[in-house]
This record gives C-alpha cells, sequence and structure tokens, in this order.
C-alpha cells in the first residue's frame, strides 16, 4: 500500500462558482436581504437565520380543518388544515401561516396549489396565482429557486418581511380548500439586524444578479485539491487517510476509486479535534445523498460523478482532523483521496451525522423513529433516507416530525416522507436538485437527500429528528438513515426503537 502524507502547509484552496468569478459584488453590509440569504446559502453560512418554523396542511396543525369538504380524501388527512378560513366577496380565503417579528419564508411545497396566493408583508399586499408563484413565473430566472419535481411545487427563495407576514390562499369554494396539501417553512432573523422587506415589484431590476445567484447553486462551488492519499484497501481493512494537526476548515474532499462498485463498500469516519469516539461513522454512500449503487449526483454539498465523490460540507476543527475510511467489502479498493484545506478560518461548530438503521417495521404500524437527539446547540442541515419495502405498496405516508428546543409539539410537522423530500403523489420518479433528490425509487428501494440550505434548522438547548414510517399497505420494510448538523457539543444520542 502506498500512502501519501499531506503537507501541513497546504495552500488555501481557491473556491470557483461555476466557471470564472462572479459576475457581481454581492453586497457585504449588514442589512439581511434575499440577496444576503441567497449569498449565505451558497457560501454554506446559514447563521444570520434563526428558529425554524413550518406551517403545514397535516391535521392537528391548524384550527380549521376542511379535508372532508374535499372530493377525495388522501392517505392520513395531511391536507386540508389551516390556521383560519372566512368568506370574502367571491370566494373563500384560508390562512396558511402568520409570522410576526423580523423574518423569512425559506421554503414553500405544494403538490396541488389551487387559486391565488395573498402575501401580506409589512404592511403590502401580493396577489398571484398560487402555481405560478411557486413555479416562480416572477423570477427572471427560476431554477433552481423554483423547480417541480417528481410531482411537487417547490420553491426556495427567502421572503424576507421586517415585522409581520401572512400567507393565505383565496379560491372560489372551500371544497377546493379542502384537498390542498402545502407546507411553509419559515425562520426567524436576529432582531438586532437592519432587514430589507421582499418586494415582488423589484425582481425584474434584479434580472443579471438573479441570473448570478442561479448559477451559483445550481453548480456546486469548485476548489483545487491537493492528493493526501493513494493506497490499497485490503477486505475489512480501515486506514486514516488524512491526519491533520493545528486549526482550520477542511473544504472540499475528493474521494475516488476503480468502480461505483468500489465505492459502495467504503464506510467513512470522521474524528474532530482530541475526541475519543467519531462524530461521523456512516457508509460512505449515506454521506453523499445515494444508494449503494453510487448513482451520479449532483446537489449542492455534494456531486458523485462517475467512481469520484466530491464533499463540500465545511469541517472545521481546532485541534486536528482524522478521517478514516474502512473497506467493508470482500474486494481489495484502490483508494484516492484529494482535499483542500483552509488553514486560516475555522469555527467552533463540528459537522456531525447520526447513521441509524431501523429493522423490520411493519408497514400498517404507527412506527415513530428517532433519527437523531441532541442536547446543546446546533442547527440540523440535512437528512439521507433510504428505504427497502417488501410490502408491495406506498411505504412513505409517514411524517417528518422535527423537535426544536419545545417539547409541545414539533417545529416541523410534514404532510408525507415524500413531501419532505421536494416530490409528491408517491412518485417513483428520480429527480437531482442542488437541495433535494430522489436517487433511486422503485418499488421496493428508494433513495433520497434533503439539505437545509436556505431553510436551515437551529436549536439553542435541544433537538430531536422523527420520522414516523408507515404505508398504505401491509408488509415489513427496513428505514436508513443519516442525519447532519453542526454543533458545539459532542454529545449525541440515539434510540433505534419505535416510540
Amino acid at each position: 500500500m502506498k500512502t501519501v502524507p499531506i503537507v501541513l502547509a497546504l495552500a488555501t484552496s481557491v473556491m470557483f462558482f461555476g466557471c470564472g468569478k462572479p459576475e457581481f459584488e454581492f453586497r457585504t453590509d449588514d442589512v439581511v436581504s434575499w440577496e444576503r440569504l441567497l449569498v449565505d446559502a451558497a457560501e454554506l453560512q446559514p447563521s444570520r437565520l434563526g428558529r425554524s418554523l413550518l406551517f403545514s396542511s397535516a391535521v392537528g396543525t391548524g384550527d380549521a380543518i376542511l379535508a372532508g369538504e374535499s372530493a377525495e380524501i388522501y392517505g392520513d388527512l395531511d391536507h386540508g388544515s389551516f390556521l383560519d378560513v372566512k368568506d370574502v366577496p367571491g370566494g373563500v380565503e384560508a390562512t396558511l401561516a402568520v409570522m410576526d417579528g423580523a423574518g423569512a419564508i425559506t421554503w414553500m411545497w405544494s403538490a396541488n396549489p389551487v387559486g391565488e396566493l395573498v402575501l401580506q408583508i409589512d404592511g403590502e399586499e401580493i396577489t398571484y396565482p398560487f402555481r405560478a408563484f411557486l413555479m416562480g413565473k416572477w423570477l427572471p430566472s427560476r431554477y433552481p429557486f423554483a423547480a417541480k419535481t417528481a410531482g411537487g411545487y417547490n420553491l426556495h427563495f427567502p421572503i424576507v418581511h421586517r415585522s409581520h407576514c401572512r400567507v393565505a390562499i383565496r379560491v372560489k369554494s372551500r371544497r377546493e380548500l379542502g384537498g390542498l396539501f402545502y407546507q411553509v417553512a419559515w425562520n426567524a432573523i436576529h432582531s438586532e439586524a437592519r432587514i430589507e422587506t421582499f418586494s415582488l415589484k423589484d425582481m425584474p431590476n434584479e434580472k443579471e444578479k438573479l441570473r448570478q445567484l442561479a448559477r451559483m447553486l445550481s453548480r456546486p462551488p469548485e476548489y483545487v485539491c491537493d492528493e493526501v492519499f493513494n493506497g490499497s484497501l485490503a477486505p475489512g481493512m480501515y486506514a486514516d487517510v488524512l491526519s491533520l494537526a493545528g486549526s482550520g476548515t477542511i473544504q472540499c474532499l475528493e474521494i475516488a476509486a476503480r468502480s461505483k462498485e468500489e465505492l459502495g463498500n467504503l464506510h467513512f469516519e470522521a474524528v474532530w479535534d482530541d475526541a475519543k469516539s467519531p462524530a461521523i461513522s456512516c457508509p460512505l454512500n449515506m454521506l453523499c445523498g445515494t444508494s449503494r449503487r453510487f448513482e451520479d449526483v449532483n446537489s449542492y454539498p455534494v456531486t458523485v460523478k462517475g467512481a469520484t465523490a466530491t464533499l463540500r460540507w465545511p469541517l472545521p476543527f481546532s485541534d486536528g482532523a482524522t478521517l478514516r475510511i474502512k473497506n467493508s467489502g470482500d474486494t481489495a479498493v484502490q483508494l484516492h483521496l484529494s482535499a483542500s484545506v483552509d488553514w486560516a478560518h475555522s469555527s467552533s461548530r463540528r459537522f456531525h451525522g447520526n447513521f441509524s438503521n431501523h429493522w423490520n417495521l411493519q408497514t400498517d404500524e404507527p412506527n415513530v423513529l428517532n433519527l437523531a437527539t441532541f442536547d446543546g446547540e446546533g442547527v440540523f442541515v440535512g437528512c439521507i433516507l433510504q428505504v427497502d419495502n417488501r410490502s408491495g405498496d406506498w411505504w412513505g405516508e409517514g411524517d417528518s416530525l422535527i423537535w426544536l428546543d419545545t417539547d409541545d409539539q414539533p417545529a416541523w410537522r410534514g404532510t408525507g416522507t415524500e413531501d419532505y423530500f421536494g416530490f409528491a403523489w408517491c412518485s417513483r420518479k428520480r429527480f437531482k436538485h442542488p437541495f433535494r433528490g430522489q436517487t433511486r425509487a422503485s418499488t421496493s428501494t428508494a433513495s433520497m437527500y434533503r439539505y437545509h440550505i436556505l431553510d436551515p434548522l437551529p436549536f439553542a438547548q435541544w433537538a430531536r429528528f422523527d420520522f414516523e414510517a408507515h404505508g398504505t399497505g401491509s408488509g415489513s420494510m427496513d428505514y436508513s438513515a443519516l442525519v447532519l448538523w453542526y454543533s458545539e457539543s459532542s454529545f449525541t444520542k440515539a434510540w433505534n426503537e419505535p416510540m
């Protein structure tokens, strides 16, 4: 085996967004605006955003339930719930979300957008056809901000407000509202920040800037990486592929093998500072958001192309870092690893991942799986899920249940497994987006990723990431999940049994 040690004087690497330098000098003042939040997302820096809430159509999340008015009842009644409903001239208006204080809508989704969106922001009212708004018809550049993926309409664009925001839908009849599925994610903004309220009429004047931001977020940043390991791993063998001393941030890792099959046999571990146990220990394919087949993917923090996986999550450390890879297969793996290290910058937050397996779940039982529980301060940034289904029917009727500092109710209660990942209607269509995707999909297997790049999930004292796991038919299935977060503490705890 040949090992090439890393040179500790490795120069800070240069990051490029797509090809060449950005065309614009984006604002660097303290004003929080849609532009600032999109640049933060491109830099994987969500620090300006605070606590998160999800408003959804799931029964139990609102006081007005119109599911019974629907022409058809879907699944477990994750439709037709609103904060309030009132008659208005020519029809009915339902309130989806109300937010007071400074904040931003960071994600909007619907499986079947109907009617007219009413957006009241800091005393101004915007009306727009709901479907067209989610499709970004008002944006000079729509992708990746707005996209319909496998039946789900998604808008990833920060709609910023200073003091108040209300989201409502106007339709002609309550019957239209009864079947509506929706999710509206919101993040608070620190009150001392200066806020620039979102204005729809300003968008045409920002055409070139939006195009540049769209290119930045559609094409992951590129780094100059240096080879740090080149060798063969025998079956069952562990290797410290990267050992660093001092303080800095790993900006990029490129892990290459001779084939996707070889990549699929690798297990990844990361130890920060002087910790006794790894902060991340999981199959490499889970960290890449793919199945063990290692499908090509081009998400913002992770790229897989052929037999090369590139990880771009910032990985800070202050007293050394060690990365280990194990060959879990039964044949040798020829492994190459390159890295980009920024020695000038670090952070008190460490990157963590909790990997868990949940075997032989009965699809017709109300399983609630705990995927990660954390005491301390941090921010959830992603979830990767794989399912092996033996029921022959739809497996993903369960909802996301994410608890952030409060135990009276989840901060996020979604409307279905596929809805959390940005698609809809039990779709088995593969799709890839910078923030979410379904890389493998069939009757029996599914693999998907969801990265909270623009809509992070911060917590100050504790958090719990749960998922309901059940389907529409009887049978059994296995869940494998990886939840990702940054935190200052290394204490994590997870339970795999149903609650």
